[in-house]
Protein backbone atom coordinates (compact mmCIF):
# COMPACT_ATOMS: atom_id res chain seq x y z
CA UNK A 1 0.00 0.00 0.00
CA UNK A 2 2.83 2.78 1.07
CA UNK A 3 4.78 1.92 -2.42
CA UNK A 4 1.27 2.50 -4.34
CA UNK A 5 1.00 5.49 -2.48
CA UNK A 6 4.85 6.60 -3.18
CA UNK A 7 4.52 5.98 -6.97
CA UNK A 8 1.10 7.72 -6.84
CA UNK A 9 2.91 10.74 -4.80
CA UNK A 10 5.75 10.91 -7.94
CA UNK A 11 3.28 10.95 -10.27
CA UNK A 12 1.26 14.17 -9.02
CA UNK A 13 5.07 15.55 -8.43
CA UNK A 14 6.09 15.10 -11.91
CA UNK A 15 2.54 16.40 -12.79
CA UNK A 16 2.70 19.68 -10.82
CA UNK A 17 6.51 20.18 -11.80
CA UNK A 18 6.03 19.51 -15.21
CA UNK A 19 2.98 21.68 -15.83
CA UNK A 20 4.55 24.59 -13.40
CA UNK A 21 7.69 24.51 -16.32
CA UNK A 22 5.20 24.38 -19.31
CA UNK A 23 3.62 27.42 -17.67
CA UNK A 24 6.51 29.25 -17.24
CA UNK A 25 7.81 28.54 -20.63
CA UNK A 26 4.60 29.78 -22.75
CA UNK A 27 4.71 32.79 -20.61
CA UNK A 28 8.44 33.51 -21.99
CA UNK A 29 7.88 31.76 -25.20
CA UNK A 30 7.78 34.34 -28.72
CA UNK A 31 4.51 34.38 -30.13
CA UNK A 32 3.30 34.47 -33.68
CA UNK A 33 -0.37 34.70 -34.70
CA UNK A 34 -1.67 33.93 -30.79
CA UNK A 35 0.68 31.06 -31.03
CA UNK A 36 3.82 30.51 -28.96
CA UNK A 37 6.78 28.82 -30.07
CA UNK A 38 6.43 25.16 -28.08
CA UNK A 39 2.91 24.93 -30.38
CA UNK A 40 4.04 25.87 -33.83
CA UNK A 41 7.20 23.43 -32.99
CA UNK A 42 4.71 20.26 -33.18
CA UNK A 43 3.56 21.12 -36.13
CA UNK A 44 7.10 21.26 -37.85
CA UNK A 45 7.24 17.78 -37.20
CA UNK A 46 3.96 16.67 -39.00
CA UNK A 47 3.12 16.29 -42.68
CA UNK A 48 4.13 13.39 -45.04
CA UNK A 49 8.05 12.98 -45.04
CA UNK A 50 9.16 13.72 -48.26
CA UNK A 51 13.03 13.07 -49.91
CA UNK A 52 13.91 12.78 -45.84
CA UNK A 53 11.82 15.86 -44.52
CA UNK A 54 8.61 17.02 -43.39
CA UNK A 55 6.40 18.58 -45.80
CA UNK A 56 3.03 19.54 -45.95
CA UNK A 57 0.96 22.83 -45.56
CA UNK A 58 1.05 22.44 -41.53
CA UNK A 59 4.53 22.15 -41.32
CA UNK A 60 4.89 24.90 -44.09
CA UNK A 61 2.70 27.25 -41.91
CA UNK A 62 4.96 26.30 -38.75
CA UNK A 63 7.99 27.08 -40.98
CA UNK A 64 6.94 30.54 -42.05
CA UNK A 65 5.73 30.99 -38.05
CA UNK A 66 9.11 30.29 -36.55
CA UNK A 67 11.04 31.99 -39.32
CA UNK A 68 9.03 35.09 -38.48
CA UNK A 69 9.89 34.88 -34.93
CA UNK A 70 13.27 35.21 -35.55
CA UNK A 71 16.19 34.78 -33.62
CA UNK A 72 13.42 35.54 -30.23
CA UNK A 73 13.04 31.86 -30.93
CA UNK A 74 16.54 30.83 -30.43
CA UNK A 75 16.95 30.70 -26.31
CA UNK A 76 14.28 28.04 -26.27
CA UNK A 77 15.70 26.27 -29.00
CA UNK A 78 19.53 25.91 -27.98
CA UNK A 79 17.75 25.00 -24.44
CA UNK A 80 15.88 22.21 -26.26
CA UNK A 81 19.00 21.60 -28.09
CA UNK A 82 21.35 20.91 -25.28
CA UNK A 83 18.44 18.78 -23.09
CA UNK A 84 20.12 15.53 -20.95
CA UNK A 85 17.53 12.93 -18.98
CA UNK A 86 18.52 12.48 -15.62
CA UNK A 87 19.01 9.04 -13.81
CA UNK A 88 15.67 10.06 -12.47
CA UNK A 89 13.87 10.73 -15.38
CA UNK A 90 14.94 7.81 -17.22
CA UNK A 91 13.67 5.92 -14.49
CA UNK A 92 10.86 7.41 -13.90
CA UNK A 93 9.73 7.03 -17.82
CA UNK A 94 11.34 3.07 -17.79
CA UNK A 95 8.69 2.50 -14.71
CA UNK A 96 5.69 4.08 -17.05
CA UNK A 97 6.47 2.59 -19.75
CA UNK A 98 6.38 -1.15 -18.00
CA UNK A 99 3.55 -0.53 -15.54
CA UNK A 100 -0.01 -1.95 -16.34
CA UNK A 101 -2.26 1.08 -15.32
CA UNK A 102 0.49 4.06 -15.20
CA UNK A 103 1.06 4.33 -18.62
CA UNK A 104 2.14 7.95 -19.00
CA UNK A 105 4.75 8.88 -22.30
CA UNK A 106 7.27 11.57 -21.39
CA UNK A 107 8.70 13.52 -23.72
CA UNK A 108 12.31 12.44 -23.95
CA UNK A 109 15.75 14.76 -24.04
CA UNK A 110 15.74 13.15 -28.17
CA UNK A 111 12.13 14.83 -28.57
CA UNK A 112 13.36 17.91 -27.09
CA UNK A 113 16.72 17.87 -28.93
CA UNK A 114 14.70 16.13 -32.46
CA UNK A 115 12.67 19.53 -32.50
CA UNK A 116 14.76 21.96 -31.50
CA UNK A 117 16.56 20.63 -34.39
CA UNK A 118 13.97 21.06 -36.32
CA UNK A 119 13.48 24.79 -35.57
CA UNK A 120 16.97 25.33 -36.70
CA UNK A 121 16.23 23.81 -39.81
CA UNK A 122 13.12 26.26 -40.39
CA UNK A 123 15.35 29.60 -39.39
CA UNK A 124 18.39 28.33 -41.57
CA UNK A 125 20.97 31.53 -41.73
CA UNK A 126 18.83 33.62 -39.62
CA UNK A 127 20.11 31.59 -37.02
CA UNK A 128 23.50 32.64 -37.26
CA UNK A 129 23.37 34.71 -33.57
CA UNK A 130 24.03 31.33 -32.60
CA UNK A 131 26.83 29.79 -33.54
CA UNK A 132 29.13 30.52 -30.26
CA UNK A 133 26.25 28.88 -28.10
CA UNK A 134 26.15 25.76 -30.60
CA UNK A 135 30.10 24.73 -30.24
CA UNK A 136 30.25 23.73 -26.54
CA UNK A 137 26.62 21.63 -27.57
CA UNK A 138 28.20 20.14 -30.69
CA UNK A 139 31.38 19.25 -28.64
CA UNK A 140 29.22 17.46 -26.16
CA UNK A 141 29.23 13.22 -26.92
CA UNK A 142 25.17 13.42 -25.63
CA UNK A 143 24.40 16.32 -27.45
CA UNK A 144 26.46 16.32 -30.65
CA UNK A 145 24.41 14.75 -33.46
CA UNK A 146 21.25 17.04 -33.54
CA UNK A 147 23.57 20.27 -32.97
CA UNK A 148 26.35 19.35 -35.23
CA UNK A 149 23.55 19.49 -37.77
CA UNK A 150 22.19 22.63 -36.60
CA UNK A 151 25.09 24.07 -37.73
CA UNK A 152 24.84 22.53 -41.13
CA UNK A 153 21.42 24.12 -41.40
CA UNK A 154 23.10 27.52 -40.18
CA UNK A 155 25.30 27.23 -44.15
CA UNK A 156 29.02 28.27 -44.81
CA UNK A 157 29.40 30.12 -41.22
CA UNK A 158 28.61 26.94 -39.69
CA UNK A 159 31.50 24.93 -41.25
CA UNK A 160 34.14 26.07 -38.85
CA UNK A 161 32.82 24.39 -35.67
CA UNK A 162 32.08 21.67 -37.39
CA UNK A 163 35.80 21.28 -39.22
CA UNK A 164 37.03 21.96 -35.46
CA UNK A 165 34.77 19.23 -34.16
CA UNK A 166 36.13 16.86 -36.27
CA UNK A 167 38.99 17.18 -34.25
CA UNK A 168 37.35 16.40 -31.10
CA UNK A 169 38.79 13.49 -28.59
CA UNK A 170 35.53 11.59 -28.55
CA UNK A 171 34.81 9.29 -31.11
CA UNK A 172 30.62 9.99 -31.51
CA UNK A 173 31.69 14.14 -31.73
CA UNK A 174 34.01 13.47 -34.86
CA UNK A 175 31.44 10.87 -36.64
CA UNK A 176 28.58 13.25 -36.18
CA UNK A 177 30.49 16.36 -37.56
CA UNK A 178 31.85 14.19 -40.61
CA UNK A 179 28.04 13.19 -41.51
CA UNK A 180 27.02 16.88 -40.76
CA UNK A 181 29.19 18.16 -43.35
CA UNK A 182 27.22 15.45 -46.12
CA UNK A 183 24.11 17.49 -45.67
CA UNK A 184 23.11 18.20 -49.36
CA UNK A 185 22.66 22.15 -49.22
CA UNK A 186 25.61 23.04 -47.65
CA UNK A 187 29.28 23.72 -49.38
CA UNK A 188 31.12 21.98 -47.31
CA UNK A 189 34.41 22.29 -49.61
CA UNK A 190 36.74 24.12 -46.86
CA UNK A 191 36.16 20.86 -45.00
CA UNK A 192 37.50 18.65 -47.40
CA UNK A 193 41.15 18.73 -45.92
CA UNK A 194 39.74 17.82 -42.79
CA UNK A 195 38.01 14.79 -43.63
CA UNK A 196 40.31 13.39 -45.49
CA UNK A 197 42.56 13.17 -42.25
CA UNK A 198 39.52 11.21 -41.07
CA UNK A 199 40.07 8.55 -43.53
CA UNK A 200 42.76 7.14 -41.30
CA UNK A 201 40.89 7.97 -38.36
CA UNK A 202 41.57 5.10 -35.21
CA UNK A 203 37.54 4.76 -35.01
CA UNK A 204 35.79 2.64 -38.17
CA UNK A 205 32.62 5.01 -37.64
CA UNK A 206 34.35 8.01 -38.00
CA UNK A 207 35.86 6.88 -40.88
CA UNK A 208 32.65 5.68 -42.25
CA UNK A 209 31.37 9.32 -41.92
CA UNK A 210 34.16 10.53 -43.42
CA UNK A 211 34.46 8.73 -46.54
CA UNK A 212 30.54 9.01 -46.88
CA UNK A 213 30.71 12.83 -46.73
CA UNK A 214 33.67 12.86 -49.62
CA UNK A 215 31.61 10.73 -51.75
CA UNK A 216 29.21 13.15 -52.11
CA UNK A 217 31.99 15.69 -52.48
CA UNK A 218 32.65 14.90 -56.47
CA UNK A 219 33.91 18.68 -57.20
CA UNK A 220 37.00 17.93 -54.92
CA UNK A 221 38.39 14.54 -56.92
CA UNK A 222 41.44 16.42 -57.23
CA UNK A 223 42.25 16.32 -53.84
CA UNK A 224 39.77 13.48 -52.47
CA UNK A 225 40.58 10.23 -55.36
CA UNK A 226 44.47 10.48 -54.32
CA UNK A 227 43.53 10.59 -50.89
CA UNK A 228 40.98 7.06 -51.55
CA UNK A 229 43.79 5.29 -53.92
CA UNK A 230 45.97 5.92 -51.01
CA UNK A 231 44.42 4.42 -48.27
CA UNK A 232 43.12 1.31 -50.64
CA UNK A 233 46.73 -0.82 -49.18
CA UNK A 234 45.33 0.22 -45.27
CA UNK A 235 45.57 -2.79 -43.28
CA UNK A 236 42.22 -2.39 -42.30
CA UNK A 237 39.80 -4.68 -44.08
CA UNK A 238 36.91 -2.16 -43.69
CA UNK A 239 38.85 0.83 -44.41
CA UNK A 240 39.89 -0.53 -47.87
CA UNK A 241 36.31 -1.55 -48.65
CA UNK A 242 35.03 2.00 -47.93
CA UNK A 243 37.82 2.94 -50.14
CA UNK A 244 36.83 0.51 -52.96
CA UNK A 245 32.99 1.90 -52.45
CA UNK A 246 33.82 5.77 -52.85
CA UNK A 247 35.56 5.39 -55.30
CA UNK A 248 32.16 4.04 -57.74
CA UNK A 249 31.11 7.71 -57.23
CA UNK A 250 33.53 9.25 -58.82
CA UNK A 251 32.82 7.23 -61.52
CA UNK A 252 35.40 8.47 -64.82
CA UNK A 253 37.51 10.55 -62.31
CA UNK A 254 38.21 7.13 -60.58
CA UNK A 255 40.08 5.53 -63.33
CA UNK A 256 43.37 6.88 -61.83
CA UNK A 257 42.91 4.17 -59.26
CA UNK A 258 42.17 1.32 -61.91
CA UNK A 259 45.55 -0.25 -61.66
CA UNK A 260 45.21 -0.59 -58.01
CA UNK A 261 41.68 -1.74 -57.64
CA UNK A 262 42.90 -4.40 -60.03
CA UNK A 263 45.13 -5.57 -57.99
CA UNK A 264 42.82 -5.74 -54.80
CA UNK A 265 41.28 -8.28 -56.61
CA UNK A 266 43.03 -10.62 -54.65
CA UNK A 267 42.33 -9.14 -51.27
CA UNK A 268 42.07 -12.08 -48.87
CA UNK A 269 38.85 -10.25 -47.51
CA UNK A 270 35.98 -11.15 -49.15
CA UNK A 271 34.03 -8.10 -48.38
CA UNK A 272 37.08 -5.85 -49.68
CA UNK A 273 36.85 -8.52 -53.32
CA UNK A 274 32.95 -7.18 -53.51
CA UNK A 275 33.65 -3.32 -53.40
CA UNK A 276 36.27 -3.47 -55.52
CA UNK A 277 35.12 -5.56 -58.04
CA UNK A 278 31.50 -3.34 -57.78
CA UNK A 279 33.76 -0.26 -58.06
CA UNK A 280 35.72 -1.41 -61.66
CA UNK A 281 32.11 -2.71 -63.04
CA UNK A 282 30.95 0.68 -62.54
CA UNK A 283 33.99 2.78 -63.34
CA UNK A 284 34.81 1.04 -66.75
CA UNK A 285 32.87 -1.90 -67.54
CA UNK A 286 35.63 -2.94 -70.55
CA UNK A 287 38.37 -3.32 -67.55
CA UNK A 288 35.69 -5.23 -65.78
CA UNK A 289 34.94 -7.55 -68.02
CA UNK A 290 38.73 -8.29 -69.43
CA UNK A 291 39.62 -8.67 -65.41
CA UNK A 292 36.57 -11.34 -65.11
CA UNK A 293 38.03 -13.27 -68.55
CA UNK A 294 41.52 -13.85 -66.66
Amino acid sequence: MRKRFRIVLVILLVAIVGGVVWAVLESREPVYQGRGLSAWMKDLTTGPIINNDYSGATHDAAVEAIRHMGTKALPQLLAGLGAKDSQLKVKLMRFFSQHPVFRIKLETADDRRGEAAQGFKALGAIARPAIPDLIPIVNDRETALESAFCLAFIGPEGVPPLIQALTNRVPRVRGYAAFALSYGPLDASPAVSALIQRLQDTNNNVMVYAVGTLMRMTNQSRLVIPALVANLGSTNAVVRKEMGKALVYYAAAGKGAMPTLIAMQNDPEPKVRAAVTNAIELIDADVAAKARGK
